[in-house]
């Protein structure tokens, strides 16, 4: 018997929290971004991510590469070790130099 497989990435969920009005006179305010995505990834398949700006793109890469901690829900990622810190463009990120002649 067959065992079904498992998805590489999980996400359920994951929700993050940020302050409005941290800078002003106003009452600060808890704002909630990623609220109700949830999706397994599969070996083989490939993940999209489009949406306009202050969708949250950004938001959701930091948070599949442990850049950020969610407030809320569940990620789990069961692939190789050092994959989804790449998704960030952060450390271990191979930078491409072709387009940056002339910039030191």
């Amino acid at each position: 018997m067959m065992t079904p497989p498992q998805p590489l990435l999980s996400l359920d969920r994951p929700g993050v929290a940020f302050w409005q009005g941290a800078l002003s006179l106003r009452p600060r305010r808890r704002f909630w971004v990623l609220q109700e995505i949830s999706s397994d990834l599969y070996q083989g398949e490939t993940l999209g991510i489009i949406g306009r700006n202050a969708a949250g793109k950004s938001t959701l890469l930091r948070l599949i590469a442990g850049i950020i901690r969610q407030d809320r829900g569940l990620i789990r990622y069961e692939g190789p070790p050092g994959v989804c810190r790449r998704l960030s463009g952060g450390p271990g990120y191979p930078a491409d130099r072709r387009n940056t002649r002339g910039w030191r």
